[in-house]
């Protein structure tokens, strides 16, 4: 596509979907923070989810952070799968939510252990419903340092590695290389920092760190297993999990499309968008 063609593409897509319809919509909204997410609703109609060879799945990995049954292409340097291509890259799932959250449960041991077995109950649905593939759903949770902090302060019993009482951080993993390396304790799991290129605009206050008690990662081909899994583990009714957190942020993103020679979902969303720039990203790029 030359520079001509993209311009013309850009002002037909503007004609059929405006700036502000193209941003306007929402994902099946699960509490106030659950940002709108229209965008993202039309990948499913512009890009044809790669295809992925059949994969039986037993149970979940250990790893929940694996999706499994990812493809690998060989790419010939252009962004396209060749069969002469020299490149190896992962096609990833298409569509990706990450949803920060705050703990609403009391601190006390049982009603953490409630919620705990809530929680568990919703993920292994999920588990049930959709397998942990890119044409099902990969699902991900992260427990932040807050999280730690405030709900458990010290451990309640022993364990294999700390007595009974154990304070927080103390029971934390230590990064022994770098410990070695500055001669102190340094722990595995590091609170963020404001790097020096963390400069608010003119007439902002300085830049504030989120303090989160849970992460969610979503992944898949296909935006309605993701909002399955959005309304499983954030929505209010039918004993779903979102009488246990509170949302804070919901962060949506996309990948590839373009692997197959197609338009890639940057390059055709952004142009759509008439996004400054747009015009010079490769068509390919993922």
């Amino acid at each position: 596509m030359t520079n001509d063609d993209e311009s013309t593409f850009a002002s037909e897509q503007h004609g059929a979907v405006s700036r502000r319809s193209f941003l306007k919509g929402s994902v099946a909204t699960v509490g106030v923070a659950l940002t709108p997410a229209g965008v993202y609703e039309l990948i499913d109609s512009i890009a044809r989810p790669p295809v992925r060879p059949a994969f039986a799945v037993d149970a979940p990995l250990q790893e929940q952070y694996i999706v499994q049954n990812t493809a690998v292409i060989k790419d010939d340097g252009s962004g396209i799968s060749s069969p002469n291509g020299t490149i190896l890259v992962i096609v990833h799932p298409l569509h990706n939510h990450l949803i920060t959250a705050r703990l609403t449960v009391p601190t006390g041991a049982r009603a953490l252990q409630d919620a705990q077995q809530h929680l568990e109950s919703v993920l292994v649905g999920l588990e049930k419903r959709f397998p942990p593939t890119p044409t099902g759903l990969g699902i991900a949770v992260a427990w932040g340092l807050p999280y730690f902090n405030h709900y458990v302060p010290s451990l309640g019993r022993a364990s294999s590695f700390f007595p009974a009482g154990t304070r927080y951080p103390d029971y934390m993993p230590v990064d022994l290389a770098t410990s070695k390396l500055e001669g102190r304790k340094v722990y595995a799991v590091q609170e963020s920092m404001v790097f020096p290129s963390d400069q608010p605009p003119a007439g902002f206050g300085p830049v504030r760190l989120e303090q989160n008690d849970v992460t969610v990662l979503l992944r898949s081909d296909s935006i309605e297993n993701v909002k399955a899994g959005v309304d499983a583990i954030f929505g209010l009714e039918g004993g779903k999990g979102g009488g246990l957190l509170e949302v804070t942020s919901h962060r949506v993103g996309f990948t590839g499309g373009g692997f197959y020679g197609q338009q890639s979902l940057p390059s055709r969303l952004a142009l759509a968008a008439q996004i400054p720039g747009a015009e010079s990203i490769p068509i390919h790029a993922q």
